[in-house]
């Protein structure tokens, strides 16, 4: 498959070389479609990448919250020190 550059450059021999006014029409129109394809190509993948920015932020904000429970949680437990544990002699 040719890559759009490569159209361009054929459209430009066509028209160096004297092609005959449909042809060269029907090479712009080719390029032209190909042109609509990519900006719809772009929009999707601007879209996809919002969507996938926003998951993100959400899942970043939940572990967040998730975090800071598990400290609070962890917080209220006492934590062991020389005054209340027990030693046992073995």
């Amino acid at each position: 498959m040719a890559t759009l550059q490569e159209h361009l450059d054929e459209l430009d021999r066509m028209v160096v070389g004297g092609t005959n006014i449909p042809q060269i029409r029907s090479q712009i129109a080719f390029i032209g479609r190909e042109i609509t394809a990519l900006d719809a190509d772009y929009a999707r993948f601007i879209d996809a990448h919002t969507q996938s920015e926003q998951a993100t932020a959400k899942a970043l904000a939940d572990l967040q919250t998730q975090n800071q429970a598990l400290i609070a949680e962890n917080s209220e437990l006492k934590r062991p020190t020389l005054h209340n544990v027990k030693v046992t002699r073995c």
